[in-house]
């Protein structure tokens, strides 16, 4: 920690020119365009501004992206199922059964009886 007194000797040191007047007032009049703007211009090794959008465009170029991408899936959605689905299935073919099994109904009969 800095003692009180050591504040004030730095505040009065003597001030060296770097820049010449003409070079301090285009760097002040590149300053106030730079915080009208609210950022700097970046370059590239090529010369080219680099331009970069913040997080809202790279949520739209998301969101496109998203929305294309479904509607290619949704338009060729009849060439890519049935492949799926057919790999999905196991076919043995028919057979004689053990046992048949009754979805509906009841053990006494009585839903056969009421339908007639």
């Amino acid at each position: 920690m800095l003692a009180p007194g050591s504040e004030r000797k730095q505040s009065t040191l003597p001030r060296y020119r770097i820049l010449l007047p003409e070079d301090e007032a285009e760097v002040e009049r590149l300053y106030q365009r730079l915080k009208a703007v609210g950022h700097l211009d970046q370059k590239n090794s090529t010369g080219r501004e680099v331009v970069r959008g913040g997080p809202r465009s790279f949520s739209l170029k998301f969101l496109i992206a998203a929305v294309v991408v479904c509607g290619v899936l949704y338009l060729t959605a009849g060439l890519w199922l049935p492949a799926i689905g057919h790999v999905l299935v196991y076919d043995e073919g028919p057979e004689k059964a053990d046992i048949a099994v009754v979805l509906a109904g009841d053990l006494t009969g009585a839903a056969r009886d009421r339908r007639g």
